[in-house]
């Protein structure tokens, strides 16, 4: 016979139900929207009880979409594993850095209204600064993105309004590193300002993404267990229950590895290089022993799953 990968699994289920603990007819159906309702439904109950810091950083670096499309990307796999490893261990010094960011940007807000029209003098006409890194041409650019950073008036926005490092020109750090030999550095207030907004931003940027990180994790986990409870108690099933319940049978119980076997002898997978590892570990678990034969036919280089 020849069977998709899934049909396969679905067969060797139906065939064996007392074996791999399925029912003996199941219906399948797509999943979207109770995942959406899962991945809601986490949101509210992990968001809710977080301060705004946290809420905040999770509007503005997340979402709940790119929630819901993380898990349905993620990959079929026994050895799934989310990286980075990072430690959270809460949001107080999260909430402790977005005060202190949206602090500085509301005395930034201040001093540049007081010090824009300086602050433009010596990016323009400075003799002290080094032109091959403040060009002049770049400078107007560079002051209409402070312009749009402040009016914007969220504390949070600065990789939106600057083309990727460009705030860190309005640094004393980097106005320190840019001087002709012999000058002195411009000053400002505004600049002062900027460099304890960058440091303090990019602190809670890097424990914003530790929370990330963590929510993400979560998330996998509860949106399984929604899923794994409404499923038991239903024959609703979807492509991927398929994979991951053959793969649970075939794990649990040898009856089951053995009455497959006994059937089938020898399996041919053709566009083997778009198996994921889930898939492969079914296949491998039936047939890579003494008593079958196991063809894989595929191109590595076309791979689908490489991304994964």
């Amino acid at each position: 016979p020849v069977y998709t990968i899934h049909s396969f699994c679905q067969q060797i289920l139906s065939d064996n139900a007392f074996e791999s603990g399925s029912l003996f007819r199941n219906e399948i159906i797509n999943d979207d929207d109770i995942i959406r309702r899962a991945a809601a439904d986490f949101c509210r109950r992990t968001l809710y009880e977080k301060s705004g810091a946290a809420v905040a950083f999770f509007m503005e670096y997340c979402g709940f979409d790119e929630l819901v499309d993380l898990y349905k990307k993620r990959p079929l796999s026994p050895d799934l594993r989310m990286k980075p490893d990072v430690t959270f261990s809460g949001t107080e010094r999260l909430d402790e850095l977005y005060a202190e960011v949206k602090n500085l940007y509301y005395k930034l807000s201040e001093a540049w209204f007081r010090e824009h029209l300086n602050v433009e003098e010596i990016f323009n006409n400075s003799e002290s600064l080094n032109r091959s890194r403040y060009r002049k041409e770049s400078m107007d650019p560079l002051i209409e993105s402070m312009n749009d950073y402040i009016s914007g008036g969220n504390p949070l926005a600065i990789n939106k309004a600057f083309e990727k490092d460009k705030f860190k020109n309005y640094t004393p750090e980097k106005l320190n590193s840019s001087v002709k030999k012999g000058c002195e550095p411009p000053v400002s207030p505004v600049f002062d300002i900027c460099g304890r907004l960058g440091r303090a931003f990019e602190e809670y940027t890097e424990t914003g993404k530790a929370f990330l990180v963590n929510m993400k994790k979560e998330l996998i986990s509860y949106i399984d267990e929604v899923l794994l409870n409404l499923k038991s108690v239903s024959s609703r099933k979807t492509y991927d229950d398929l994979i991951m319940d053959a793969h649970r049978g075939l794990r649990d119980s040898r009856n089951l590895v053995k009455k497959v076997n006994s059937r089938y002898r020898a399996a041919l997978i053709d566009e083997f290089q778009d198996t994921d590892d889930l898939q492969f570990d079914i296949f491998n678990r039936l047939f890579n022993n003494s008593a079958a034969i196991l063809f894989l036919i595929g191109d590595p280089k076309q791979a689908i799953y490489r991304f994964r």
